[in-house]
């Protein structure tokens, strides 16, 4: 093994880029890290699965370990983002004490009906995603729908909050793309 003037072994690029990939400290342009994901691409939805789950389970525990009160009715919340790289993306987020997680409906694996549904482009998922904007700026300004049972919406706003934080952890791995139409705006 070749060794420098201090006798410390001499590394490969290629085991120094996989180095900083490993310990998070590379500094690859936008794009070219190889653990980034696509925000709200099938990937994407499945790691926020994943996340989500775990914190509710966790959530879940504790609240049943501090009090003797009954779990929340389960609730379904049906999300479509329109405007995306992807074309329209829609998911439902199931805030559910048995089986808690995101559904990507498929011809074998169809959601049930939401009991509330948010609608909203992708640039405002996105400021959204950020904290840039929130969604109760994003609402007053139309940039938000919401349908099916609104009150239900109000009533359990910390539960869909704690999807933002569970989630937040992806962040630093996601790579936000430009809109369709920006795309166009450029060219």
């Amino acid at each position: 093994m070749m060794t420098d003037r201090r006798g410390l072994p001499l590394l490969s690029p290629v085991v120094i880029f996989w180095l900083g990939i490993i310990t998070g400290q590379s500094k690859q342009p936008l794009g070219t890290n190889l653990l980034s994901m696509q925000y709200l691409s099938d990937d994407w939805l499945t790691a926020a699965d994943k996340a989500f789950a775990s914190a509710m389970a966790n959530s879940s525990q504790e609240d049943a370990g501090e009090s003797g009160e009954s779990a929340r009715a389960p609730l379904a919340v049906g999300y479509e983002i329109s405007e995306t790289p992807m074309g329209k993306v829609k998911y439902t987020v199931r805030f559910d004490s048995d089986d808690p997680g995101i559904t990507i409906p498929s011809p074998n694996k169809r959601p049930k009906k939401p009991d509330a549904t948010m609608a909203l482009d992708y640039a405002t998922a996105v400021e959204i995603a950020k904290s840039e904007l929130s969604p109760q700026a994003a609402f007053m300004q139309g940039r938000l729908k919401l349908g099916g049972s609104v009150r239900i919406l109000i009533d359990r706003a910390d539960e869909i909050q704690s999807l933002g934080v569970a989630t937040n952890g992806l962040l630093e791995n996601t790579e936000f793309l430009p809109t369709p139409q920006a795309s166009l705006a450029t060219d």
